[in-house]
């Protein structure tokens, strides 16, 4: 069954909220999670190991392809917006890295430019196309 952003939101601020002064840092496959009391850094350092962790959360129905599997993935930009719209009114922000670089900031510290997407911001473009070239390359 697939994790729902909202309810990984709604968890993550929660823990988030435990938080009164210092930070939270967690390593697992692939990935360097620093939480603050408004901030959560996600580094992926390893797409490839984050994927082989992260893709029995995320994997998509056998045979879902087409115009069902693209309805599906705009779904989930929608949901990313969500998502960030739910951090700016908290007045929390997700920042995501690729090896230590940005890549895109969500909630209340973005300031979007491009995609049209409220609360989302793309920092590092060509650190978003490696890290997309790297998922589809753990992918394939």
């Amino acid at each position: 069954m697939p994790v729902d952003a909202g309810s990984l939101l709604e968890s993550a601020l929660k823990l988030q909220n435990l938080i009164v002064s210092g930070s939270l840092e967690v390593s697992a496959e692939g990935v360097l999670i620093r939480i603050t009391r408004d901030d959560v850094v996600v580094d992926i350092i390893d797409a490839g190991k984050l994927l082989e962790v992260a893709s029995p959360l995320m994997k998509m129905r056998e045979g879902e392809g087409g115009i069902t599997g693209k309805l599906e993935v705009l779904k989930q930009l929608k949901g990313l917006e969500e998502v960030a719209n739910r951090l700016d009114e908290e007045g929390k922000t997700v920042f995501l890295m690729y090896q230590g670089q940005e890549v895109m900031v969500m909630g209340f510290k973005a300031n979007p430019t491009i995609f049209g997407l409220k609360n989302i911001e793309v920092r590092g473009k060509l650190q978003m196309v490696r890290l997309s070239l790297a998922f589809l390359r753990a992918l394939l």
